[in-house]
Parts: C-alpha cells; sequence; structure tokens
C-alpha cells in the first residue's frame, strides 16, 4: 500500500523539515508520545536514538486516502502540517505515526498509524472515545 500517491515509503510536499541534530520541546513531546505508544499499546520496545522525525506539508491531492480517509480528510486543513515518526523494530517491522498538527497553535488534529505501510489505527485526538 502507498502511503502517498505514486511514491512508496516516502511523503513529497511542498516543504519538508528533517531533524538531525537538535529537536525543540514539540517535537521532543511528539517523539515521547511516539515511543509510549508504541511500547503501550503495540507492545514495541523502541530504541530512542534509532526514531526518526520528519515535517512535510502536503496538499490533499497529494494525500492517499489509504493514509488519511476521504472523510477524515474533508474535515483537516489543505494543505495540512504532517509530522511523522519512523521506527523499524528487532522484527524488521516499520512503524511509522503521522500526526496533523495545527501549524500555529501546534494542537494535534489527527493521528495515524502505520505498520508495515498498512493502516494500524487513526484518530481524531480531542474527540471522545
Amino acid at each position: 500500500m502507498n502511503s502517498i500517491k505514486n511514491s512508496p515509503n516516502s511523503f513529497r510536499g511542498v516543504r519538508a523539515i528533517f531533524i538531525f541534530g537538535r529537536v525543540n520541546s514539540e517535537q521532543v513531546k511528539e517523539i515521547d508520545w511516539f515511543i509510549t505508544t508504541l511500547e503501550h499499546y503495540f507492545q514495541v520496545k523502541v530504541q530512542r536514538e534509532k526514531v526518526s522525525f520528519e515535517g512535510i506539508e502536503l496538499c490533499h491531492e497529494e494525500i492517499d486516502e489509504s493514509l488519511i480517509p476521504r472523510e477524515h480528510m474533508n474535515v483537516l486543513p489543505d494543505p495540512l502540517l504532517f509530522e511523522t515518526m519512523l521506527y523499524i523494530d528487532e522484527e524488521g517491522n516499520e512503524w511509522i505515526a503521522g500526526v496533523v498538527i495545527e501549524e500555529f497553535s501546534r494542537e494535534w488534529l489527527y493521528t495515524v498509524w502505520l505498520k508495515n505501510g498498512e493502516t494500524a489505527a487513526y484518530k481524531f485526538p480531542n474527540q471522545q472515545g
């Protein structure tokens, strides 16, 4: 399954921000959430130094519905700021969490989890349930 149209295992967008060195407090929060969720909900032991982080701006037409269903995308901004964290576990499984973030307030609007390219979970964080 391709997450982004015509672009397996990568994102193509207007802007991309790759984090290699120091991260800011918001990015630390996101990475902490990623690690905690992987360990608690998916029972995956994570080595923090092997977590990758990327931020990218994407237009709706660049996002495959297998990543974010159309009915979910319709309530998200266009373009959207999509921050991703990636980890490959000891068994070779590729885990990706994507967080749609409001660019100025940094509010989390949507989260999606992929395991080996397949959707494992998604949620609007401000909705109950």
